[in-house]
């Protein structure tokens, strides 16, 4: 069953990943493996997501989301790699306002919010 209380964990969660990135940008050091983060069912709200059923997939809140959410792994999959593979100036671009990781990042928040005025 979709909730609130779901949601707000998520958008909580996630928005830790941008500081985590600068940090691994900074460092070229994480303690997250790239693969593992580009996985949108590896984290808490994605195995979450996946566990829904019925009604609650059905709706184009919960397909924007899934896209986006995936989306955002992958993203910052990538910018991860680059970081702790010595590519630093590659990844801090993808983190810069206008870059990737802030265009997925917005989509998928703004998107988890809309969701998230529907339930009741």
């Amino acid at each position: 069953m979709v909730t609130r209380d779901a949601i707000d964990g998520a958008l909580g969660i996630h928005a830790k990943w941008r500081a985590r990135l600068e940090s691994a940008i900074a460092t070229g050091k994480s303690d997250f493996i790239p693969a593992v983060v580009a996985k949108d069912d590896a984290c808490d709200f994605g195995r979450w997501l996946y566990t829904l059923a019925g009604e609650d997939t059905k709706t184009a809140h919960y397909a924007k989301v899934k896209v986006f959410h995936a989306e955002f792994h992958t993203t910052a999959g990538k910018i991860l790699n680059m970081a702790v593979s010595g590519r630093k100036a590659e990844a801090q671009k993808a983190l810069e306002p206008g870059g990737d990781y802030a265009r997925i990042s917005g989509k998928l928040v703004m998107a988890m919010n809309t969701w998230k005025t529907t339930i009741k």
